[in-house]
């Protein structure tokens, strides 16, 4: 197994390699049991959990290099994962052994790959050779020929579906019109197809965004789109309902249905209260993340989601202060944050207590950053720090995290966050206050 590229492997190689080690163990040990197993579905009941916590823990060590993560999403490292016969042909996947292990992920951090992408345009009137923003525009005629041979084909197909779009009323029409489109037109540098279509239709929509706001035209979203590369060539397709990775499996955690349930209760019972809207509304908030939404906006949508449950009508001055003082408090000393503090997936009980205040200082200067970051980034600061995988996974946890904490308190009888009297026991920044004053200091 050889693979003839600059290889720059990343500093924590050994710890990617263990995890990538744990996840060949999966396969191999079903590679072995599943011989004399005659029960159907042992895969998907035994062995593919561990294979999914065993994937997520490789693709976060992977992608906390920026320069993997500007290459490469986890969808790529997913499909790369679990399609191994498509990329080497000398072995299957559960023979490999830890040499091979180590050339098949130093994929991952060797150089990128160009991709060639064309978007067509409901825009005409754009001459050839037209540039705006990274997309340069070019007609039908001047697209590569492999590609112009697949449009063609294609045509055949969405004839009777599109022809009336196009005014068409003969198939000869449909094709004079088709061939009349042009596209947008640009190279990206990737090391995998699902980042590659992630950066374009970036870069696509920021060129068609010029053009919207330049002559208000309410053209949609560009999605679909066509790319090569070398000899290769693929099409994106406006989102399909089924994932490309086929179904998740629902994990039915108790711990955590319960906050489902809650919720749900909140919508049938039809509860006014302003924890019940907040926390509905933070949900629909963060149901606008989609996986080909750009890391940025994941992460703005993340923090503004956090917003939306933890602050109030009294919450609006000094809002990145007040944020980082209610996480900190509400989620500081929650099992969750103590594992990722100290760095242990099950902390005791003794580590828990005495680490409790440094856990709580830690996370208010990690939401402290994190809100600089996201106002930065909202007010479109010359100086901002470019937002990264990493910051949208923080992000969307304590988004998470103090979701679960509202609900639970919820639950207890918290239905409100602003205070409607000095003393008031169904509101969050009560609760809070009580907290932070409760504690005696002590008279020498």
């Amino acid at each position: 197994m050889s693979y003839q590229r600059e290889v720059r492997r990343p500093s924590n190689f050994k710890e990617i390699l263990a995890e990538a080690k744990k996840l060949l163990a999966v396969v191999q040990k079903y590679n072995r049991d599943a011989k004399n197993d005659s029960e159907e579905h042992v895969w998907e009941r035994e062995y593919e959990p561990k294979w999914q916590e065993a994937f997520k823990q490789l693709a976060k060590l992977i992608l906390e290099s920026k320069t993997v993560a500007n290459l490469v999403s986890r969808d790529d490292l997913r499909e790369r994962l679990q399609n191994v016969w498509l990329y080497e042909e000398k072995k299957p996947f559960f023979e490999f052994s830890d040499k091979d292990l180590e050339n098949y992920l130093d994929y991952f951090f060797g150089r990128s790959d160009t991709y060639h992408f064309f978007f067509p345009l409901q825009l005409t009137g754009l001459p050839d050779g037209y540039s705006v923003g990274l997309s340069v525009v070019h007609e039908f005629n001047v697209l590569p020929e492999q590609l112009k041979t697949h449009l063609s084909q294609e045509w055949d197909y969405s004839l009777e579906g599109e022809k009336m779009s196009y005014g068409a009323e003969t198939k000869e029409e449909y094709l004079e019109a088709k061939k009349r489109e042009t596209y947008f037109c640009f190279d990206v540098e990737a090391l995998g197809v699902f980042k590659a279509g992630e950066i374009a239709t970036r870069i696509a929509n920021q060129s068609l965004n010029i053009i919207k706001t330049t002559y208000d035209f309410d053209l949609r979203k560009l999605a679909r789109c066509y790319w090569t590369k070398g000899k290769g060539y693929g099409s994106v397709e406006p989102r399909s309902s089924y994932d490309p990775f086929g179904w998740f499996r629902h994990p039915n955690i108790p711990e955590l249905e319960r906050y489902a349930t809650t919720m749900t209760d909140m919508i049938r019972k039809a509860d006014n209260s302003e924890i019940a809207k907040k926390c509905l509304s933070a949900v629909d908030i963060y149901g606008l993340i989609e996986r080909e939404t750009p890391v940025e906006v994941r992460f703005l949508l993340s923090v503004i989601s956090l917003e939306a449950i933890l602050l109030g009508k009294n919450d609006k001055e000094l809002i990145g202060m007040k944020l980082r003082e209610k996480v900190a408090i509400l989620v500081g000393d929650t099992p969750a944050w103590f594992a990722e503090h100290l760095g242990k997936e099950d902390p005791t009980r003794e580590e828990c207590e005495a680490n409790r205040v440094a856990a709580r200082i830690d996370l208010s200067k990690q939401v402290y950053d994190m809100y600089d970051k996201r106002s930065k980034f909202a007010h479109a600061d010359n100086e901002r720090e470019k937002v990264t995988e990493s910051d949208y996974r923080f992000a969307t946890m304590i988004f998470r995290l103090s979701l679960q904490r509202v609900v639970s308190l919820y639950e207890k009888g918290i239905r409100m966050v602003a205070k409607a009297d000095t003393v008031d026991k169904e509101s969050l920044d009560f609760l809070i206050e009580f907290q932070k004053y409760s504690t005696p200091l002590g008279w020498p």
